[in-house]
């Protein structure tokens, strides 16, 4: 409505916001206060231009983005412009790639126990209850679905075939490059090691439930 009635004045207003996006000398409150109207707006602003000066912040401020994910609002909207562009998912998901596998990990850590116990009590008592299943399946999803950069992640990509390359050596690199903590290490250490050493059986149902989306147990 705005663009359609002033031009200039729409363009000035999206490009004032942008202004203090990228004026790294604001406070981060400031910054994530005008990102937050700047993705917002995204919903109503159809200029290429403007939704690729976006997803170049996001790319280029990504250690910006990754401190203070959580306070950025309708995730929803980026997901929406970086999975509708090919070329804005490809460098997006090449910036973010370790960053979306570690969300995942720690996910996967955080519900595994849950999972876990779950398909136990349905296994001692020999049935399938379908409302469980859904629920776990539903758990284990709003887990790993937190951040925009995992969702756009495994549009091109396969959480089972990254468990499936994942090593131990490999999340102990993730987390040194990321300088995370010795004890978070060690609980996603412990946890994958577990999850590897379930018997065959066991850890396909866990497969299954967690990394298929149509698959039944």
């Amino acid at each position: 409505m705005l663009k359609q009635k002033n031009e200039f004045k729409y363009q000035k207003l999206i490009e004032y916001i942008f202004s203090i996006v990228l004026d790294g000398a604001i406070e981060n409150k400031e910054r994530l206060g005008a990102l937050n109207i700047l993705i917002l707006g995204m919903q109503v602003i159809d200029d290429e231009v403007y939704k690729k000066q976006l997803v170049d912040f996001v790319v280029d401020e990504s250690d910006f983005i990754f401190k203070h994910q959580k306070n950025i609002h309708s995730q929803w909207i980026l997901i929406n412009i970086i999975s509708g562009n090919s070329e804005y998912l490809s460098v997006v998901n090449d910036k973010y790639e370790e960053k979306a596998i570690l969300s995942v990990l720690f996910s996967f850590a955080d519900i595994f126990q849950e999972v876990k116990r779950g398909l136990e009590e349905l296994s001692k008592e020999n049935k399938n209850d379908d409302n469980l299943l859904e629920y776990i399946h539903f758990r284990y999803r709003m887990f790993y679905y937190d951040e925009f950069y995992t969702q756009t992640y495994f549009h091109q990509n396969s959480i089972k075939i990254l468990f499936q390359e994942l090593t131990i050596e490999k999340i102990k690199t993730l987390c040194k490059n990321y300088k995370i903590p010795e004890k978070s290490l060690a609980k996603l250490v412990g946890v994958f090691n577990e999850y590897l050493n379930q018997n065959p059986s066991f850890k396909n149902k866990i497969d299954k439930l967690i990394f298929a989306e149509n698959d039944s147990i």
